[in-house]
């Protein structure tokens, strides 16, 4: 995906690097994303290897389902690299906004919770399994 306006004008200023990885991306649908997985993280460094030479110290992971190959990706660019995931940054807003308006839920009820989708991809539900630590039982196929 190409760069446009603020993100454009940030690089020129900032020394800072764009690279759409979509090979990582396809490995979480696959379910590549162990940590000891040697694919994974033959995958993710040769992906990541056009960092190394840019000296750089920071790492900002811009998909939200990063936080899944997060152990695979540190390995491959290394420790003295600092990562910062966009999906945690998110979720931490999220939860900020949620108490300052008064909407945090704050019941100790275990939720209901559904998903809707226009499209029922097998991924969707394995990714969601991923990601939540548990099987999704709600999932509905929507006509929009």
């Amino acid at each position: 995906m190409p760069m446009t306006g603020k993100l454009k004008s940030l690089c020129l200023m900032q020394r800072l690097f764009h690279l759409p990885v979509h090979y990582l991306y396809l490995l979480l649908k696959k379910g590549f994303c162990d940590e000891n997985d040697e694919i994974a993280y033959l995958i993710a460094k040769r992906y990541l290897s056009y960092f190394m030479d840019k000296d750089i110290d920071t790492l900002v992971l811009g998909c939200t389902h990063y936080p899944l190959l997060i152990k695979v990706i540190q390995k491959a660019v290394g420790e003295s690299i600092k990562l910062i995931c966009s999906a945690e940054q998110t979720a931490l807003e999220v939860q900020r906004k949620l108490v300052e308006l008064n909407l945090k839920n704050t019941s100790n009820e275990k939720p209901n919770i559904s998903f809707y989708l226009t499209d029922l991809p097998n991924s969707f539900v394995e990714t969601g399994r991923r990601f939540l630590g548990q099987e999704l039982k709600n999932v509905k196929l929507i006509d929009i």
